[in-house]
């Protein structure tokens, strides 16, 4: 497996270094899916009584899976930012 960077805070693979404007919109729609994602996790009660569990153990392993799934998703998050870097470098030396 490949090492993948921290695009919040690498210097080369930063998401700060994204210039096509169309790749800075991916990312903000990428970003905001995230955030709803968040608001359900926020939201869950309304959806208990669909789940067989006691309340505590049902809080318990939604916020296992929501630290799962922000991991998940940071993990993608990065490797988007790196490809899409990687892509304007690649179109840069065409040039």
């Amino acid at each position: 497996m490949s090492y993948i960077p921290d695009c919040r805070t690498d210097e080369d693979y930063n998401e700060k270094n994204l210039s096509d404007e169309r790749d800075i919109a991916a990312l903000r729609a990428y970003d905001l899916a995230i955030e709803d994602i968040d608001t359900l996790f926020a939201n869950l009660d309304v959806y208990e009584v669909r789940v067989d569990l006691r309340p505590s153990d049902f809080q318990a392993a939604a916020d296992e899976i929501q630290e799962m799934a922000k991991d998940w998703m940071e993990m993608h998050r990065n490797e988007m930012i790196v490809s899409l870097l990687d892509n304007e470098m690649d179109g840069a030396e065409c040039d």
